[in-house]
C-alpha cells in the first residue's frame, strides 16, 4: 500500500513538472512571437520592441575605447556608448563606426566641404583613387598640439603633433582601417602604413601630384597637384624649434614603427618625386591628413 501511494505520488510531481515546462515554454513561444511594449499596451507594429518614457532614457553598456576593443567576436550591429569619445559606437561588422553629432552632414561625398563637429573648422576633401582625404592639414587643437606663427602659423600648415599626441591613446595598427580615430575628426582616421602604400601606388609614386603648384624644385620636385592633395612643405618641430620649411613635409601614420619609440610616416621633399617612408622618432611633432572612413 506504501509503495503505491509513493508511486502516485511521484506520478504526480512529475506531472506538475511537465506541466510547468509545457506552460514556460508556449509562454516563451507567444512573447518571442509578438512585438513587447514597455509602458505601453500597444507596441508600434514596425517594431520588436517599443519604449514609452516621458522622463527617462535607455543606458547602453558604457565602456572605454580599450574596453570596447576587448570585446570578442563582436556581432554587426552592436551597441555601446564609448566613454572615451562620448560618443555611440556601432559595430559594421569590421569595425567601430562613432556617432557624435553627425559624421558628417547628410549627403556627403567626398569632393563636398566637411565641416568638423568638434569645433565647426571647414576642410576641402578629395578623392584619390579609393581613398577619400582632407585636402589641408588638420588644425585640431588638443593637448601637446604645436601652434607655430609665421610661415608655421596653423592658418598655413595646421598644427603639429607629435605620434603620441596624434594617437590620442588609440592603440598602433597596420590592420583594419578607421580603427584609429586619434586626433582626426569622427568618421574620418590616422591612415595607416598600408593606406599611405596604397596611395603611393595610385600616384606611381609620383609625389608631385601630392604637392601644391609652387611647393618644391624644378626639375624633379616641382609640385603639379594633379590629385588635389594640396601638401605644403610645412616642415617639423622638435625641441623648441621649427624647421625645414619649403624644405620637406611629414605625414603620420597609426603604425608603429622599427622600435616602440619610433613610428611610420610618410615624407615629400623639395628637390625629388618620391613620396618617401619615414621610420620617425616619435616624439617629433609632425602634420596629420585624415582619411575617411569605409
Amino acid at each position: 500500500m506504501l509503495d503505491c501511494k509513493l508511486y502516485m505520488y511521484m506520478k504526480k510531481v512529475s506531472l506538475t513538472k511537465i506541466f510547468f515546462l509545457v506552460a514556460t515554454l508556449c509562454c516563451s513561444i507567444l512573447v518571442q512571437a509578438q512585438q513587447v511594449g514597455v509602458n505601453t499596451e500597444n507596441p508600434d507594429s514596425s517594431s520588436i520592441l517599443d519604449i514609452v518614457s516621458n522622463g527617462h532614457g535607455i543606458l547602453l553598456p558604457r565602456l572605454s575605447d580599450f574596453e570596447r576593443d576587448a570585446i570578442v567576436n563582436p556581432a554587426e550591429g552592436l551597441m555601446v556608448f564609448c566613454t572615451s569619445r562620448n560618443c555611440l559606437n556601432i559595430y559594421n561588422g569590421t569595425h567601430w563606426n562613432e556617432i557624435c553629432g553627425s559624421d558628417a552632414p547628410s549627403g556627403f561625398q567626398c569632393g563636398d566641404t566637411f565641416i568638423d563637429p568638434r569645433d565647426g573648422q571647414a576642410y576641402p576633401t578629395v578623392q584619390i583613387g579609393t581613398q577619400c582625404w582632407l585636402a589641408k592639414n588638420l588644425n585640431y587643437s588638443v593637448s601637446g598640439a604645436i601652434a607655430g606663427t609665421g610661415v608655421y602659423s596653423p592658418d598655413s600648415v595646421g598644427l603639429f603633433y607629435n605620434w603620441t599626441t596624434a594617437m590620442q591613446g588609440y592603440p598602433a595598427t597596420n590592420g583594419i582601417p578607421g580603427t584609429t580615430q586619434g586626433v582626426c575628426p569622427p568618421g574620418w582616421h590616422l591612415p595607416t602604413r598600408d593606406e599611405f602604400t596604397t596611395l603611393n601606388t595610385i600616384i606611381g609614386n609620383n609625389g608631385n601630384s601630392l604637392k601644391a603648384i609652387g611647393e618644391g624644385v624644378a626639375p624633379y620636385g616641382q609640385g603639379t597637384n594633379t590629385t588635389g592633395f594640396t601638401a605644403y612643405l610645412t616642415g617639423y618641430y622638435y625641441v623648441g624649434t621649427f624647421a625645414s620649411n619649403n624644405s620637406s613635409t611629414y605625414l603620420w601614420s597609426s603604425t608603429m614603427g622599427t622600435t616602440s619609440s619610433r613610428a611610420w610616416a610618410r615624407t615629400l621633399a623639395s628637390s625629388v618625386a618620391d613620396f618617401v617612408e619615414s621610420d620617425t622618432f616619435q616624439p617629433i611633432s609632425y602634420c596629420v591628413r585624415c582619411i575617411r572612413n569605409y
